[in-house]
């Protein structure tokens, strides 16, 4: 179940690194990372090697677009029925580093923070959506258009096939953007430790709300 959207770069292999560059940029302070890697907001530095190895593992699996060749804005998202990759991959893709340059016990925070989204997802009855892991726009390019260009053409792409969108998120001003897109909250839940709210919202395809 291929996803193609023609006005869109799809990044190849070879751009995995300026990717996960970018990612480690936009997602500085962002509350989505704070549980997962240690308690506290991570580096930039950690959140590259972060963002490598989910972006390595994913590559095969992930559907990936980006406003333009030059990366500065990209989404990532699952298909339909898919939870996730395989977490031998994983570890055999930088994982098992990951406690060395992040905190000791993140391998078990990533696998709990993993869970917790599987349930919120399946509460949502979202199983059968295209799933949005992550939406990152470079911070030097931000309010120039390139998240709204990718969410106006995934969203657009969808509709004509009669799919569903779903996302989680962290920020309640994220909240009211997706919101103008057509997504509705349908949990609104904490991370597993109880500190930070995460919201989870589904988006129908328009063609079927118009019906």
């Amino acid at each position: 179940m291929e996803l193609t959207i023609p006005e869109l770069y799809q990044p190849k292999q070879c751009d995995i690194d300026r990717l996960a560059r970018v990612a480690a940029n936009a997602f500085v302070g962002d509350p989505s990372m704070k549980y997962q890697l240690g308690g506290r907001n991570p580096s930039e530095r950690q959140l590259y090697h972060y963002f490598s190895v989910v972006l390595r593992t994913g590559f095969p699996y992930y559907s990936i677009f980006a406003s333009s060749e030059a990366l500065d804005g990209f989404i990532v998202m699952l298909r339909p029925g898919v939870y996730g990759t395989p977490p031998v991959r994983f570890l055999l893709y930088g994982g098992w580093k990951l406690p060395f340059v992040t905190c000791p016990d993140v391998l078990r925070r990533l696998s709990k923070y993993e869970k917790h989204c599987h349930e919120i997802r399946r509460e949502a009855e979202a199983g059968d959506a295209w799933y949005i892991l992550m939406l990152a726009v470079d911070t030097a390019q931000q309010g120039k258009g390139h998240a709204s260009r990718l969410l106006k053409s995934v969203l657009h792409s969808l509709d004509a096939r009669a799919e569903k969108c779903y996302l989680e998120t962290h920020k309640k001003s994220n909240v009211d953007i997706y919101s103008h897109f057509g997504f509705h909250t349908t949990h609104i839940d904490t991370v597993p430790d109880g500190i930070d709210t995460q919201y989870a919202m589904l988006r129908m395809p328009q063609a079927l709300i118009q019906k």
